[in-house]
């Protein structure tokens, strides 16, 4: 059975879906009024003793615990230069370098192998549809289906190409300092489209049926597509220099040059938070429960589990971090002007675990069967 999340922990039938009856197995769920006779726990997000509930931790692992750390380590890219870009896909990370031929490919985020690309300013890559795509200034794009062989393709126009993302079977790319847009189903072949208005769009990211795109523009700007074609001008909730935009766990996260960053649950509808320290936010990413992102000219991070409560991470050097990924369990970091790259893991708790927070309606309480 499966917890009816991204997690798919094995918990018998929890979250709430037992809501009367008998909950025979470890990690079952009821909904009562009072507590159940025998071995339960009230679901209510508390830490507990592995050792006390060691059934119901190995049913459950770490999937609520609370992170107890977030440690970074330096890694060596194959050559120092401006790694601008880096993304994750089909078991790889890929780097592509501005203003290069020079791309580096790595399984694991450590050992990095220097690749070869067709020659332009590069600003961004990304990975769907079994492609990894890449964009950058003028008509060339490149595509990959590995990471290693990369062929040139064109995009419709030549202009300041300046982030590219995948959802929904179709990748869309933005321009900077321009109207232009521009959609493709494989990478190979590309359309021109049309943003509501000039601006310095910056980043764009798909989640829950949406393309959201922030601007650069020192203003409120941003935009939402369902399909990469059809944009329609949205309004964040403060004039700042927004910087990217990510989306994970149900929420579009955005973050500003400042303290500021913003939640919006579909790109329309958005409210402030605030970033832990003022300073130049490049990249955001969202991974195993975790909002992270880096900034450039200093060694500072923020992690955040929810996009609304931030903590201040430190990066292991002071670099200008441009760009930050999640895949195969690690956050991965690359900065310009260096072979420094950084990698960071959740670390949780060695002797307690975290209970999942269910919430009932009044009167009703969920209880988990620990044993």
């Amino acid at each position: 059975m499966s917890l009816g999340n991204p997690l798919g922990n094995p918990l018998g039938n929890p979250m709430g879906l037992a809501r009367s009856g008998a909950a025979t197995n470890v990690g079952d769920v009821v909904t009562r009024t009072t507590k159940p006779q025998g071995n339960f726990l009230e679901t209510d997000g508390r830490q507990v003793p592995q050792a006390t509930y060691s059934r119901l931790f190995t049913a459950l692992g770490h999937a609520f615990s609370a992170m107890s750390g977030f440690p970074v380590t330096q890694r060596d890219m194959p050559l120092s230069s401006g790694w601008i870009s880096v993304t994750y896909g089909n078991g790889l990370f890929v780097s592509v370098v501005q203003n290069s031929t020079i791309a580096a490919t790595s399984t694991d985020g450590i050992t990095w192998t220097r690749r070869v690309l067709p020659n332009t300013n590069w600003k961004s890559v990304t990975y769907g549809n079994g492609i990894f795509v890449a964009v950058g200034y003028g008509l060339i794009a490149a595509t990959s289906p590995d990471g290693v062989t990369w062929t040139q393709q064109s995009l419709p126009i030549s202009t300041n190409w300046q982030s590219v993302a995948y959802g929904n079977g179709i990748f869309v790319a933005l321009a900077s300092n321009s109207i232009s847009a521009a959609t493709s189903l494989d990478g190979i072949n590309w359309n021109l489209r049309s943003m509501p208005f000039s601006s310095l769009w910056q980043s764009v990211s798909y989640g829950n049926g949406v393309f959201v795109a922030v601007s650069s523009s020192n203003g409120n700007f941003a935009a939402t597509s369902p399909d990469g074609i059809t944009w329609t001008q949205r309004s964040l909730p403060v004039t700042a220099t927004w910087t990217a935009v990510t989306y994970g766990n149900g929420l579009f996260v955005a973050i500003a040059n400042t303290t500021i960053a913003a939640t919006s649950p579909d790109g329309i509808n958005w409210t402030q938070r605030a970033i832990p320290n003022s300073t130049n936010w490049a990249s955001v990413t969202y991974g195993n429960g975790l909002f992270v992102t880096v900034a450039q000219a200093n060694n500072i991070a923020a992690t955040s589990p929810d996009g609304i409560t931030w903590s201040q991470q430190t990066m292991p050097v002071n670099q200008n971090w441009s760009s930050v990924t999640y895949g195969s369990g690690l956050f991965l970091a690359v900065s310009t002007a260096s072979a420094i790259a950084a990698s960071a893991q959740k670390t949780f708790s060695a002797t307690t675990f975290g209970l999942p927070n269910l919430i009932a309606n009044y009167p009703l309480t969920s209880y988990m069967r620990v044993a």
